[in-house]
């Protein structure tokens, strides 16, 4: 096995970041404040594990994911926020993407379309196949992880072609919009948390819990 280490400024589907996007604080800034960058770098473990299942669907080799950090940007003009993570994958990696790309007409395309500099825009991923096997073949080429993003981006767009319904945007229903939280109850590790839960001392607790403790 072995480890890339990524972001979600280069992969899509996974976080837009907290600025101008769903996940902005609104009207419903009640339960959005449970929903932090920490937590996700701390072990929110339903997103984590939602983006490896998906992750897992498109591509096989992918065996594990760990979230490492955050990077906020001083204005939001051109970026915004992003989850740095660590992916762990077997070590042939690169060499199956390779195998399930390099002849897929319509990947390349997507890097000529998606990957092309133009005014205003330049590329740091290669924008054609035989340019993206170089570097996602070599760990030391300076668009290797650029290269593995753009592979990453292609399959996702195809699972989710025909789908609003993406990682971020379960993620997003799960927190909002079916009344629940998707975090465990710190005493028993339910998940059945409703939005009327308040937080204490002891974390996120269910109501069984919170019956149970007020009989000791």
């Amino acid at each position: 096995m072995k480890e890339l280490k990524l972001n979600t400024g280069l992969i899509d589907h996974i976080f837009s970041g907290c600025y101008g996007t769903i996940w902005e604080d609104g009207e419903n800034g009640e339960w959005i404040e449970l929903f932090k960058l920490k937590d996700i770098k701390n072990g929110y473990n339903n997103y984590r594990n939602e983006i490896l299942k998906e992750l897992q669907q498109v591509i096989p080799n992918i065996k594990d994911i760990r979230f490492t950090g955050t990077y906020n940007p001083r204005e939001y003009n051109f970026d915004n926020d992003q989850l740095d993570f660590t992916l762990i994958v077997k070590n042939n990696f690169e060499k199956e993407l390779v195998k399930m790309l390099e002849n897929d007409q319509n990947f390349n395309k997507y890097l000529h379309d998606n990957y092309t500099s133009y005014d205003g825009f330049i590329s740091l991923t290669p924008n054609n196949i035989q340019d993206w096997e170089e570097a996602i073949l070599d760990e030391n080429d300076v668009e290797h992880d650029q290269a593995i993003s753009a592979a990453m981006n292609y399959l996702l767009s195809i699972r989710y072609k025909n789908d609003y319904y993406d990682i971020e945007m379960t993620m997003y229903e799960n927190l909002s919009g079916n009344g629940y939280i998707t975090i465990q109850c710190s005493n028993c590790k339910s998940e059945n948390l409703q939005r009327k839960e308040t937080k204490d001392f002891t974390g996120y607790i269910c109501q069984d819990c919170k019956e149970k403790m007020k009989e000791y």
